[in-house]
C-alpha cells in the first residue's frame, strides 16, 4: 500500500538515475548520445575544454532535475502518508 511505496520511492529514484546515466532518455537524447556528439565537435574544433564543460552541464542539469523532481516527490508522499 501506501507505506510501500512511501519507503521504496528514494530507491525507485535512485535506480531511475541510474538508468538515465546508462541509457536513453525520451528515446533521443542520453548520455551516450552527448558523449557521442561532443567528441564530434570536439574532433571539428580541436578545443575540448568548453565541450566537455557544455557535456558536464547537461549530463548534471539532467541528474538534478531528475533528483529535484523525485526529492519533491518523496516529500509530497511525506505529506500525504503522515
Amino acid at each position: 500500500g501506501p507505506q510501500m511505496m512511501y519507503r521504496t520511492f528514494p530507491a525507485l529514484v535512485n535506480e531511475y538515475l541510474m538508468v538515465l546515466k546508462s541509457t536513453v532518455l525520451l528515446g533521443a537524447l542520453g548520455i551516450v548520445e552527448i558523449t557521442k556528439i561532443g567528441t564530434n565537435v570536439m574532433y571539428q574544433t580541436f578545443n575540448p575544454l568548453p565541450v566537455c564543460l557544455i557535456m558536464a552541464a547537461i549530463y548534471l542539469s539532467l541528474s538534478a532535475l531528475v533528483s529535484g523532481i523525485g526529492t519533491y516527490l518523496e516529500r509530497s508522499f511525506y505529506a500525504a502518508f503522515n
